[in-house]
């Protein structure tokens, strides 16, 4: 509601022309549904099931914060990919080796210890978590709130940046039919290590 010439009439007019547009669902439960919650960016979708099914090992959305970039990949994680079982890492929060490894594991239902994961976090992806990625053929992996800026301005340790940067260079490097493997979604091409 745009209320910026401070009329409360227009506001309270409205409001009251939205409660019309409400599904029963929204009404009486307050539960939105995904049309309320995904406006507009079909186009975007359609460019994202091309490009994901054009042969491409990984997926890369780019924005800047605020746009849409986590509603797009939910959406179409549900639309494109529900035959997909994503796991989700938001490396706001997983930003240590062992938050980022357990958020790994966790929903694969891995036990890992979190003295190798402080200490040994590489051997651990390499040994117990990338082989069972690799082999499922369902999963696919989605990393939010990637860091675009260099490495030294990063929230991100370089000990957590290094692993990222491994996990996303063997992810890409697993071609599974029907499925990209690995998302990332970031305000700008992260520079990601090649070697």
């Amino acid at each position: 509601i745009d209320a910026k010439d401070g009329s409360v009439d227009k506001a309270v007019r409205a409001l009251n022309q939205l409660k019309y547009e409400l599904t029963p669902q929204e009404t009486f439960f307050g539960q939105p549904t995904l049309r309320e919650s995904f406006q507009d960016r079909e186009t975007e979708l359609d460019s994202l099931e091309r490009a994901a099914f054009s042969g491409n090992s990984s997926l890369m959305l780019l924005g800047i914060d605020g746009i849409g970039k986590t509603s797009l990949m939910k959406r179409a994680l549900a639309v494109i990919f529900s035959h997909l079982t994503p796991v989700w890492i938001d490396l706001n929060v997983s930003n240590t080796p062992l938050r980022l490894l357990s958020a790994i594991a966790k929903p694969l239902s891995i036990q890992i210890d979190p003295h190798q994961a402080a200490t040994e976090p590489k051997q651990l992806w390499d040994n117990l978590l990338f082989p069972e990625i690799k082999a499922s053929s369902r999963l696919f992996i989605v990393f939010d709130n990637v860091e675009s800026r260099s490495d030294s301005d990063s929230d991100l340790s370089l000990e957590t940046t290094t692993l990222f940067h491994k996990m996303c260079k063997d992810l890409t490097g697993t071609q599974k039919p029907n499925n990209p493997g690995i998302a990332v979604l970031a305000w700008s091409t992260p520079t990601l290590a090649t070697e």
